[in-house]
């Protein structure tokens, strides 16, 4: 079971920056997942929300600003963590993966409200373009709740790796729904794992990889490990790394 550095080093640092990133990878983390949306003018940049009001000291809609008006404001989650970390800014994409290129796998997640009728020049052929110019199609998958997303990733590109995003949601059968868009991965919110304790077993018959999000506590990650999923996304990457290395030595 591998562990998922959640927006980074996220508990500890704000979420989806270059220091989260560089952070988790001082912890030693092997993945790394992130958010991705558009600005105004195509740029792909990374952040979690649709709207720069809760992470940044910024306000608005992330696609209605053009990356020049994007720069300059601070994404140092204020709200979170006052004004220790307030030079930091929202990175592009390119950037995280110039940061994490050769040193970690990246879980790239397409956001549900960056997701538009464009195919050209929209938000998946654009951060597909992105991983593929910096050779790194092996090191990333793409992510996303909004299953059209998936079905345009594989039009764009047939051998990209695509994993479907579920939250709580019970009583559909969604192995099949990820095997029918030709995902790879099944990617579950961790109380929808220990509801249905047979889920995991029944992607696997499926030849489907699982990542479990977000386990913040040790207890439930105890939990969620004995349904045997591939991979656990936490925003608390050093300490869970370390508790696993204790249950490692002898």
């Amino acid at each position: 079971m591998f562990l998922i550095a959640h927006r980074g080093y996220s508990g500890r640092y704000p979420e989806n920056t270059l220091l989260s990133f560089r952070k988790a990878l001082e912890a030693g983390a092997d993945f790394m997942e992130l958010d991705v949306h558009l600005s105004r003018d195509g740029h792909v940049v990374v952040i979690h929300d649709a709207t720069l009001n809760r992470t940044t000291d910024g306000k608005g809609k992330v696609a209605e600003k053009t990356l020049e008006e994007l720069k300059p404001v601070s994404a140092g989650y204020p709200e979170k963590f006052g004004g220790q970390f307030e030079g930091e800014r929202i990175p592009t994409l390119d950037e995280v993966l110039e940061l994490l290129q050769g040193k970690a796998q990246l879980l790239v997640e397409i956001k549900s409200e960056a997701v538009t009728d464009q195919v050209e020049g929209g938000v998946e052929e654009k951060a597909l373009a992105a991983v593929k110019a910096r050779g790194m199609e092996r090191d990333a998958a793409f992510l996303s709740f909004e299953l059209r997303a998936l079905e345009r990733l594989k039009q764009l590109s047939p051998e990209v790796r695509t994993g479907a995003l579920f939250g709580r949601r019970q009583g559909d059968d969604l192995p099949a729904i990820a095997r029918k868009l030709g995902a790879e991965m099944l990617v579950c919110h961790y109380q929808l794992v220990l509801a249905q304790p047979d889920l995991v077993r029944g992607a696997h018959q499926r030849g489907l990889k699982v990542a479990v999000y977000t386990v913040d506590d040790l207890a439930n990650l105890e939990k969620v490990s004995r349904t045997q999923p591939d991979g656990v996304a936490t925003n608390y990457i050093r300490e869970f790394l370390e508790y696993l290395q204790e249950l490692k030595s002898p």
